[in-house]
């Protein structure tokens, strides 16, 4: 085997899992009377707050070639709701 040939790295495609947004709500429900009741809520959404890049730069020659400079989606939400039941 030819010497340059001898370190060349074959690159296999990486195989790039998706990442999914976790939601998650939680609710406490408390009887108030024997006909009201009273619900907590809080909901998460995108709990665990993974990043989603946008594509990179496409301009060959300019600066922003290959350079990613933004981010897709939505960022962690979580909101706090009472809610009467009745």
């Amino acid at each position: 085997m030819p010497t340059s040939l001898r370190h060349l790295a074959v690159q296999r495609p990486r195989k790039q899992i998706p990442e999914v947004p976790v939601d998650f709500s939680v609710f406490k429900e408390a009887p108030i009377t024997e006909r009201f009741r009273l619900q907590l809520r809080s909901e998460f959404f995108n709990l665990l707050n993974h990043p989603q890049f946008d594509l990179p730069g496409q301009s060959i020659g300019s600066p922003s070639a290959g350079v990613i400079s933004g981010a897709v989606g939505t960022p962690r939400d979580i909101q706090f709701s009472l809610r009467l039941m009745f």
